[in-house]
């Protein structure tokens, strides 16, 4: 329900935002409506975790989507960028381990095998390198898209829109956004390095080896 006065976060993402790795009290969106709480009184505040396990980015455009539907919000902070490969990848070709069976199945001398293998070696290396080029042309221009979908989004229902980057990486496909149009984007990766060296990785690491925990 939508209160008067009511200053409303909306914090939309994945895992890491829902809080696979802690607690629902320990999430981020969690602990930052208590520390707004906490710091002002006479304002109130109140944060929705819009995170959902597994959402690809162009998921979470939908879930944002949705909830503009039904309510408003002031302010809309986004962690997004993983969870975009089923989206983006092609499936997945056996034709070079195919051709390296029927070789071994019929090649009779090894010095003509070893020839042909290492042809089929080079021009699949080769063809590696002209796929991941062309996933990243794609991962560019799919999360490119999805981010002005969300801004425009924003824009159009009044709300603050800020970016941030995961604890250990920061993506410069968003920052150059966020750039772009002036987003505000916090970029936390130096700060978990810097804690990281300083009282331990594994302090701060769910058991998944992946996700934060209540600490981080």
């Amino acid at each position: 329900m939508d209160i008067p006065g009511e200053i409303r976060i909306v914090c939309v993402g994945d895992s890491h935002t829902f809080g696979v790795g802690t607690g629902m009290s320990y999430t981020y969106p969690a602990q930052l409506e208590r520390l707004l709480t906490l710091n002002n009184h006479e304002q109130k505040f109140s944060v929705i975790n819009l995170g959902i396990p597994g959402a690809s980015t162009k998921r979470q455009a939908q879930e944002l989507k949705s909830f503009f539907n039904k309510h408003e919000a002031k302010i809309i902070i986004l962690l997004t960028g993983r969870n975009n490969d089923f989206e983006l990848k092609e499936g997945q070709d056996a034709s070079f381990f195919n051709s390296i069976k029927y070789r071994l199945e019929n090649l009779r001398s090894f010095k003509f095998l070893k020839v042909i293998f290492d042809r089929i070696v080079r021009r699949n290396k080769q063809r590696d390198s002209q796929d991941m080029l062309a996933y990243k042309e794609r991962y560019v221009d799919y999360l490119s898209y999805q981010l002005e979908w969300i801004r425009k989004l924003c824009r159009d229902k009044g709300a603050k829109l800020i970016l941030l980057s995961y604890y250990n990486t920061s993506d410069n496909v968003i920052k150059e956004f966020a750039h772009k149009y002036n987003i505000p984007y916090l970029d936390f990766t130096g700060d978990f390095q810097s804690l990281f060296k300083r009282e331990g990785r594994s302090r701060y690491i769910s058991p998944d080896a992946s996700h934060l925990n209540y600490l981080g």
